[in-house]
């Protein structure tokens, strides 16, 4: 038996994860959108894989559309109507449908309460089986993750908050339609989380970590396709340091690629064909755009005003004292560095091929229309530049005062982001969600409740209340950093651990 399963640290650490845990879930809930685009609506994709199998055993979703309506994010191939998503996401939340579905809980609230009831119902059902907890898991994960690779209690929970919270990750797990990316990158998370115990020898309860790591690797695949490139670099990072270990993580991946490919054979014909690739293939939209060149892409994914990662995710660019001052496992730094450069190379070639929907709406941007992946494909590297982060030089006081000031700053401007009821960093410039997002629950209160003209005023208070909030907050903290700093940094590397 591990010697650190029992330790008075360890059982400290998995305490500390289980209040973590529930606080983010309560935490996803409370700030669910509940906008038309957001969670509680009729119209939810996911929802509908879910609804297909369990009342039609099929994934053709013809009859759920004939009674909850149909959806545009929906094509008709081989006489089926099929989602143009990986199903991954309905797959996880059609257990938490089945079991309604037994009970007949909709029936008794439509008769008790009303319709309207029961579309409410639908959404809390989905945001509590999948949103919140997949979010919880990411967050527990980072926090994990940073204790085992030697960062302090303290530090690695400043540091799960503000990866959690202090970049886009925050919305995309609480916008319902859009979590597919989160949920890919909760999985990832998760798998790498094992992986990091298997190499600093915790024993975390799992009886062989490199299947279950290859099992979250499997489902992250199953939710996003962009999880291919994760799992390519993982399996020859395993490959290369942990050869004996490669047959259980390939026995983990099997579950959720076989599950995959049985569904794309059904719905394309082709078990290796991606479903929204051969939608689009089909349109004659995958083409090469002239209008906008991928350089252009990936400059405005990089550091561009309207969806920059350096505005959503400020603490990446604590990366940059990494290429001078590090420490750590040279192996573990390259295949980190690999994933972050690769996931942003593909988030701008996969908006290249999209921005031919642009056409759609002429007078939008192409970082505006409809389509372009945009920051929600750099999600996945947020656990590869925690890592990354571990591997630092705390000594330097330029980059303990440069990490903390980021992290702050990343969660005073992803709030209004987090607040935006619609469309999000997906189709959005960062800078018009700063100013016209506020969009918080107390708002929606008071434009229900005053009527008229005056409700448009009450809404207006609400969002400079909250900005009042956020701007005072960043300025306690800037009257404060210091002290917080000597706090957070106090016996910042824990020895042995």
């Amino acid at each position: 038996m591990n010697s650190e399963q029992g330790s008075p640290a360890s059982i400290t650490d998995r305490w500390i994860a289980i209040r973590l845990f529930a606080t983010v879930y309560l935490f996803c809930l409370f700030f669910m959108d509940s906008s038309p685009h957001g969670v509680f609506t009729g119209v939810n994709r996911f929802q509908y894989i879910a609804y297909a199998l369990i009342e039609d055993h099929s994934i053709d979703i013809s009859g759920v559309e004939k009674l909850y309506g149909e959806i545009t994010d929906a094509y008709g191939i081989r006489g089926r109507r099929v989602p143009i998503i990986n199903p991954g996401v309905g797959l996880l939340a059609t257990p938490a449908y089945g079991l309604s579905s037994l009970l007949h809980v909709e029936e008794r609230i439509g008769a008790l309460i009303g319709s309207h009831a029961v579309i409410t119902y639908r959404g809390l059902i989905f945001a509590l089986a999948v949103n919140s907890p997949l979010a919880a898991v990411f967050v527990v994960s980072l926090w994990l993750m940073l204790r085992w690779l030697g960062l302090t209690r303290r530090l690695s929970l400043c540091l799960a908050i503000w990866m959690g919270w202090g970049n886009m990750a925050a919305y995309y797990f609480t916008a319902g339609t859009n979590v597919q990316t989160a949920a890919e990158t909760a999985l990832t998370s998760a798998a790498w989380l094992f992986i990091v115990g298997f190499e600093r020898n915790r024993n975390i309860g799992a009886p062989a970590p490199m299947f279950v790591a290859g099992l979250f690797l499997g489902l992250a695949i199953l939710v996003n396709v962009p999880a291919l490139l994760t799992i390519v670099c993982t399996f020859f990072y395993i490959l290369t340091r942990h050869r004996k270990q490669i047959w259980m993580f390939l026995g983990g991946l099997v579950p959720g690629s076989i599950i995959l490919l049985i569904y794309q054979w059904i719905a394309v014909g082709d078990p290796f064909m991606d479903i929204p690739f051969a939608f689009f293939q089909s349109l004659g939209m995958y083409r090469v755009p002239s209008e906008v060149s991928v350089i252009g892409v990936a400059l405005e994914f990089l550091a561009g005003r309207h969806q920059g990662l350096i505005w959503y995710f400020p603490l990446v660019t604590c990366l940059s004292f990494h290429l001078r001052n590090r420490k750590g496992v040279m192996h573990l730094a390259a295949v980190c560095w690999i994933l972050i450069v690769g996931h942003w190379l593909f988030a701008s070639w996969y908006t290249h091929v999209w921005i031919r929907t642009s056409v759609q709406i002429p007078s939008w941007p192409w970082y505006a229309a409809p389509g372009p992946g945009g920051p929600r494909y750099l999600l996945p590297i947020i656990p590869f530049v925690a890592i990354l982060i571990t591997q630092l030089d705390f000594r330097s006081s330029h980059l303990r005062t440069w990490i903390s000031w980021m992290g702050v700053l990343g969660l005073s401007l992803n709030v209004p982001v987090l607040m935006y009821p619609a469309g999000g960093p997906v189709f959005r410039s960062f800078f018009l969600m700063m100013k016209y997002g506020m969009a918080v629950p107390l708002a929606r209160v008071m434009a229900q409740v005053v009527p008229g003209r005056e409700a448009v005023s009450a809404s207006e208070v609400t969002i400079s209340l909250t900005w009042a909030v956020v701007l005072l907050g960043l300025a306690m903290w800037m009257w404060t950093s210091s002290r917080f700093q000597d706090w957070l940094f106090e016996d910042h590397i824990v020895e042995g651990v």
